[in-house]
């Protein structure tokens, strides 16, 4: 199906556009993630840093977990398309 789309409808241009668009996406992606984890260092006291950074770290999780469970439920429900919304 995305052969058909890039190839047939869009062109070959578009897989070079859906790379960068993606690249881009994943980029901000990371810094995200580094300024996060840098701000929870940065909130942890000195005497707990490790127990309150593990805690941090686990509501990530935690987050992460259910918004897989949740992307999860919306494609069995209404389609792969709407995931991506």
């Amino acid at each position: 199906m995305h052969d058909f789309i890039c190839d047939g409808f869009f062109g070959q241009q578009a897989r070079w556009w859906l790379f960068g668009l993606l690249s881009v996406f994943y980029l901000c992606m990371g810094f995200f993630t580094a300024s996060s984890y840098a701000l929870f260092m940065d909130l942890t006291e000195p005497k707990l840093a490790a127990t309150q950074f593990s805690a941090f770290m686990g509501a990530t999780n935690g987050c992460e977990s259910w918004a897989s469970l949740a992307g999860g439920r919306l494609v069995g429900g209404f389609g792969y398309p709407s995931h991506l919304f």
